[in-house]
């Protein structure tokens, strides 16, 4: 080629003859902004430029036959591993995010829209597909507080709320989808309406919590916890449990129903059924157990879901309550069938590194994001 191309801290590609040293044309990147400064740049052609922004953009450039530049693409999305992923059931936008606090919206028409919290996110909520109110979803993130973000606008919507302690889980506390609940690092419950904390229970459990999940379709709260300290008889115990609680609106419904004391590692997700007929639990030992749940509390209806080889990380139903995701570090995602536990469906090395979460889209759908990076969306036949 007789040109040559840079681009670089000054946010602009320039084109130049090689033969003269003539700057031929050039364009700034967005609008000059820190974020649009470029990282790399690469050349496959010779009517075609690829450049790399700082804040992971990828812009692919048509150079014409006189060097003059036209952005013709651009590929968008977050930096580095990515933590969470929820699909808003009425539109089907995808949500994402990870480290780098950027939550990514990707609407079925494919136009991404950013919204950046600053800090790292590490719990999404959004509505599933009854829900018929404003396009929005919770977004829990590093900074201790909890913003609503637009769907359509991807802007946040008022203020952040201040929970002051770390989130571990967030979930729907009532079956109309209008007051989020989230479980907070030391034992309390926070109810968020969209105008912010509605009411908060604290010290509801003795020990931190590791995972939570709610159904407001039968008013049930589930809260996976450490194990004790100390030892019996010289052993530390290897007993985690899981605390049932019913709800119905407020702090003071919140009532102990049960203790669920089936594994002997620490529980690292739980996910009601769309119905709340059962409750999905795993551990770090790879142990996924469903339970049949009762009014007074839950009994194990199948044990068998045992393919995994380390930590389980996530899960989620599908939308029939009968299908069963579940990722885990050792990089597969799992598909199981509660009709019939010995079938199921593997993908594997679905993500290296590891799986982060998943999450359902529509009937037969469903997302997985990871370690690596990637949001994958999958249909079973």
């Amino acid at each position: 080629s007789c040109r040559i191309a840079t681009a670089g801290g000054d946010k602009k590609l320039r084109i130049w003859d090689r033969e003269s040293g003539a700057q031929v044309a050039e364009a700034l990147v967005g609008a000059g902004a820190l974020d649009d400064m470029q990282v790399g740049l690469a050349w496959p052609s010779a009517g075609a430029v690829l450049t790399v922004c700082l804040d992971g953009r990828v812009l692919l450039w048509e150079v014409a036959a006189d060097g003059s530049l036209k952005l013709a693409a651009t590929v968008d999305g977050t930096q580095g591993p990515i933590n969470c992923v929820a699909c808003d059931g009425p539109s089907g936008t995808m949500l994402h995010a990870g480290g780098d606090g950027t939550v990514l919206l990707t609407p079925p028409s494919g136009l991404h829209l950013k919204a950046k919290v600053g800090k790292g996110v590490n719990h999404i909520l959004a509505h599933s597909a009854a829900w018929s109110g404003p396009a929005q979803a919770w977004v829990c993130s590093l900074d201790d507080c909890a913003r609503l973000v637009s769907l359509e606008t991807g802007a946040f919507v008022g203020s952040p709320v201040e929970i002051k302690q770390f989130v571990v889980g967030a979930a729907w506390a009532d079956a109309a989808e209008t007051q989020a609940l989230l479980a907070t690092s030391k034992g309390g419950l926070v109810c968020l309406c969209e105008s912010g904390i509605e009411w908060t229970k604290d010290n509801l459990v003795p020990r931190r919590p590791t995972a939570v999940a709610c159904s407001g379709a039968i008013g049930r709260v589930a809260i996976a916890l450490e194990r004790p300290d100390g030892s019996v008889g010289g052993v530390q115990s290897s007993q985690f449990e899981v605390q049932l609680f019913a709800i119905s609106g407020s702090a003071d419904s919140v009532t102990f129903q049960a203790s669920l004391q089936e594994h002997a590692h620490e529980v690292t997700a739980l996910r009601f059924s769309p119905s709340g007929e059962f409750l999905a639990s795993a551990d770090a030992g790879s142990k996924i157990l469903v339970w049949k749940v009762s009014a007074d509390g839950a009994a194990v209806a199948v044990r068998d879901f045992c393919n995994h080889t380390a930590r389980v990380t996530c899960l989620d139903w599908l939308a029939s309550g009968r299908r069963l995701v579940s990722g885990s570090i050792d990089s597969h995602v799992f598909v199981w069938d509660v009709d019939q536990p010995k079938n199921k469906v593997q993908l594997s090395e679905a993500h290296k590194g590891g799986v982060s979460s998943v999450a359902a889209c529509g009937d037969k759908g469903f997302a997985s994001v990871g370690q690596d990076g990637f949001l994958q969306i999958r249909e079973l036949e």
